[in-house]
């Protein structure tokens, strides 16, 4: 049975809609740091012979408190403990009663290890190492561990889950449910639709990533794509930022990161998925198409036992911090059928 509850009067000027389906290491302390609201601790774990940095943040109180781990999105260089668009989500929902460790993404911070040549599933295996970190950690409730991933890390967050009977929740914040080809060709598109492009200027743009993406997988096809580009730039298209974005010669580390995910699609991961899952989309997305994915979530469980929750924010982009959208994240986990 679905239920679908419509919240317009609780939020201000958008529509949050539930759609709920009844379904059914290692660690070194190294330094801690008091507020007024949590205690927080630096702790040292291992992935393999991969070294990871990261910090526990608990509320006050004895506790146990429910508790989860954050993983970043794509690339590295901000996917740290000083992430602008995570950070404010740690600490509020530290705030509402949830620890969090919130690590440094390997090779970035004080994390070893290289996120350019990690696969999904070694990401994963970071996540997982996290997990095993908040259960030797007082005032944590160990049944109620789970994972909160940010765009790409909401594709990761399922493979934690799905390697891992220790992850009790998870939660995708604007994290693909598309093959992670169909989104990169999405990304593109949806950048020349933002970008005012004409429908041939679309259609050359796709042409132009798709021919990059099959050169990338197959090492075949590298003239086709430079001449495709080539041709592009003699046109107004010449002055596209998404054209400039292009590469103009092989690129080893998108080559490399092409073929890690050329073949993962996040589905498959959260069909494996046991446990209460949240999903939060926005509207406004300029990276993913949110409808399209809902829409495969819906269509892959909505006639399952798969216990999950979508929550979709029509004015809101990729990643949206909003105190009710906290208040109700804070409430999901710390329900008591969440064990």
């Amino acid at each position: 049975m679905r239920n679908i509850f419509n919240v317009k009067a609780f939020l201000a000027f958008i529509t949050l809609i539930f759609i709920t389906f009844q379904i059914d290491v290692y660690s070194q302390i190294n330094e801690s740091k008091t507020s007024a609201l949590y205690d927080e601790k630096e702790v040292t774990f291992h992935n393999g012979n991969v070294k990871l940095v990261g910090s526990i943040l608990t509320p006050k109180g004895k506790g146990p408190f429910p508790a989860a781990v954050i993983i970043h999105g794509s690339g590295g260089e901000i996917n740290n403990r000083n992430h602008k668009g995570v950070t404010p989500f740690v600490k509020a929902l530290v705030k509402r009663g949830i620890a969090v460790l919130y690590p440094d993404k390997r090779g970035q911070g004080k994390s070893e290890g290289n996120w350019h040549d990690a696969s999904f599933v070694d990401l994963a295996e970071d996540a997982i190492a996290g997990v095993e970190v908040l259960h030797k950690t007082r005032k944590i409730n160990q049944n109620k561990i789970g994972v909160i991933g940010f765009s790409q890390g909401g594709i990761i967050a399922p493979i934690t889950a799905s390697r891992s009977e220790k992850v009790a929740f998870v939660t995708n914040i604007a994290g693909s449910t598309v093959p992670m080809l169909e989104a990169l060709i999405d990304e593109v598109e949806i950048a020349a639709e933002l970008t005012g492009l004409t429908l041939e200027q679309k259609k050359t743009v796709t042409d132009i990533n798709r021919k990059g993406i099959h050169y990338a997988i197959t090492g075949k096809g590298l003239n086709a794509y430079l001449t495709a580009l080539n041709n592009a730039k003699k046109t107004e298209l010449k002055n596209s930022p998404i054209v400039k974005e292009f590469p103009s010669e092989p690129n080893p580390g998108l080559i490399q990161f092409i073929r890690l995910i050329k073949d993962v699609d996040p589905i498959v991961y959260w069909k494996k998925v046991k446990v209460p899952s949240l999903f939060i989309y926005g509207g406004k997305d300029r990276l993913i198409r949110s409808y399209k994915n809902i829409y495969r979530i819906e269509k892959t469980f909505g006639k399952s036992d798969f216990n999950y929750t979508i929550m979709f924010f029509s004015n809101e982009g990729h990643g949206a911090y909003r105190e009710d959208l906290l208040d109700f994240m804070a409430s999901w986990i710390l329900k008591s059928d969440q064990t």
